[in-house]
């Protein structure tokens, strides 16, 4: 469990967090897929075109951060209180717009962390 009176809420996020985040694009990607939901319907442009972990991070997820934290890259935005609120943005206007509800981040509590790492 991540000890918050020793975390630095500066600090960058931790590989840990860049894999837990691709995961979940990963997921995310399979949801709007499997609900018919291209990646141009979620950027609102004509192409038709499925969407995946990749085409989600670089045409979703970095302008987003780019336009909420001024930052260029996942690498940059705080381990904290950054990541948290994009997640939870994604995760609002996905089900908002789509009807759909996205899997959860991965973490230690859940499953999806547990798969990712390998933990047993």
């Amino acid at each position: 469990m991540l000890d918050l009176e020793k975390t630095n809420p500066e600090d960058k996020l931790t590989r840990q967090q860049q894999k837990s985040l691709f995961k979940w694009l990963g997921q995310i990607a399979q949801v709007l897929n499997e609900n018919g939901i291209t990646l141009n319907q979620l950027l609102m442009t004509s192409l038709e075109v499925p969407a995946t972990k990749e085409n989600l991070h670089k045409d979703f997820v970095k302008p987003l951060i780019d336009k909420i934290y001024n930052q260029k890259s996942t690498t940059e935005i705080k381990k904290i209180k950054q990541i948290d609120q994009l997640i939870d943005i994604i995760t609002l206007n996905i089900g908002r717009e789509f009807g759909i509800s996205v899997p959860s981040f991965p973490s230690l509590e859940n499953e999806s962390f547990v798969d990712t790492y390998k933990i047993k």
